[in-house]
């Protein structure tokens, strides 16, 4: 089997005053999983073969430039 989805990861920090803010909100485009499962019971044992991605992509960063290379 296999599935394809984009994810999005946010890493947030708090301020001196308390609030939240987003520091780097990243996208990953386009990851197909490719993956095997049993069922043992009444529980789905799921088995990952593969994972691929098309790209990373920085949507918003507050901390300035992100070097997706670095990640």
């Amino acid at each position: 089997m296999s599935l394809e989805v984009d994810l999005g990861l946010s890493f947030n920090v708090e301020t001196a005053d308390g609030s939240n803010q987003t520091a780097i909100d990243l996208v990953f485009e386009s990851v197909q999983i490719g993956f095997t499962s049993a069922l043992e019971g009444l529980a789905l044992k799921p088995n990952i073969s593969s994972v691929t991605m098309k790209d990373i992509k920085v949507a918003h960063s507050s901390i300035g430039t992100v070097n997706i290379a670095l990640l």
